[in-house]
């Protein structure tokens, strides 16, 4: 996505919306969106995603190769953590 839950214009593209419900968890499904998401986005000449999560789920990207970035605030004002990789 170009943008996402948060004012950030500078920030982009956003891997967001990904859910995989709960009888489909421990599949790996999410770890195959996010590269196939990667996969696109390297394929159209971008060089970074990042990943939106709210504060709970610290620790979840790291398996996916992100790097935490910053706590973020939506617009709702609430704070979220920042994930980014390389692709």
């Amino acid at each position: 996505m170009k943008e996402d839950y948060y004012p950030l214009p500078d920030i982009y593209p956003w891997i967001s919306c990904v859910f995989v419900s709960e009888e489909y968890r421990g599949q790996r499904i999410s770890g195959k969106l996010i590269n196939h998401a990667n996969a696109y986005l390297k394929a159209h000449g971008l060089k970074k995603s990042y990943i939106p999560t709210p504060v709970e789920n610290v620790g979840l990207y790291e398996h996916y190769g992100y790097s935490f970035e910053k706590e973020i605030t939506n617009y709702s004002g609430d704070n979220d953590l920042l994930y980014s990789k390389d692709i």
